[in-house]
């Protein structure tokens, strides 16, 4: 009888951490969430399950709101669309188009990498500067280059792009920080985006709703406190089983 309460008792006991764990995840996730709320094209992610219930973490890659800056090297781009960043680690991706320049006069992202053009990173010497819809790069009426955008997704929002589904290159790109994405796949196959439409002085927000995001936090803190009040009934139940129980035997 003792051996069967213990079973019991610890395959419950069992469940209900690796539950809590998963809360716990799940909290750091969503609280990454509203951290980079203000983060110009952060991708939000979602935690879910798959048919084995093991928990999976997908990244929602729909787009955010666009919001008007004025800024000329501010700038975002269609969905689908990612900017090419040169970084120590390699080519790095990503949709936060608030852009810069160092003292060099190199265009940089706002975590302070070359972006990529064309013929490699882009530098600006002048004034007058006009990033146009295609991502030609325009100083003083010249050309200098064209921003370097790679097609992840699809126009159709059916078609893997929200969760980058099988089929999609979007389940090859990976989160390399806050606003980078690497791709796991060969860059160098990457071919230049077409149909791009480049919004100057404008930046694409966060996809993230404050709101919603709130209230999975208190749901999954409520969740957590549930299952640590689980955790301390079985372990009472397990204290109770070594002395009532071993008492009667």
């Amino acid at each position: 009888m003792s051996e069967l309460i213990n079973s019991a008792v610890n395959f419950g006991l069992s469940q209900a951490v690796q539950s809590s764990l998963s809360q716990d995840a799940r909290y750091d996730m969503i609280a990454n969430n509203l951290a980079n709320i203000e983060t110009p094209g952060f991708k939000g992610d979602m935690m879910s399950f798959d048919e084995a219930l093991d928990e999976v973490v997908t990244t929602n890659f729909s787009d955010g709101q666009t919001r008007h800056t004025g800024n000329v090297l501010d700038v975002s781009v269609n969905n689908g669309m990612f900017f090419t960043v040169d970084t120590p680690g390699g080519p790095r991706y990503t949709r936060n188009g608030s852009f810069s320049l160092n003292a060099e006069g190199t265009l940089i992202s706002s975590n302070g990498h070359p972006i990529m053009g064309q013929n490699g990173p882009i530098t600006i010497n002048g004034n007058n500067i006009v990033i146009n819809e295609s991502g030609d790069v325009m100083v003083d009426g010249q050309n200098v280059d064209t921003l370097r955008i790679v097609n992840f997704g699809s126009d159709n929002i059916d078609d893997g792009w929200i969760f980058g589904d099988e089929g999609s290159r979007l389940e090859d790109l990976k989160k390399a920080g806050t606003s980078y994405f690497r791709y796991d796949g060969e860059n160098q196959n990457l071919p230049q985006a077409e149909n791009v439409k480049v919004s100057q002085g404008t930046l694409e927000q966060a996809n993230v709703s404050a709101m919603n995001q709130m209230i999975r936090l208190i749901e999954t803190q409520r969740s957590f406190e549930a299952y640590h009040k689980i955790i301390k009934t079985f372990m009472e139940t397990d204290t109770k089983s070594v002395t009532d129980v071993g008492r009667l035997g």
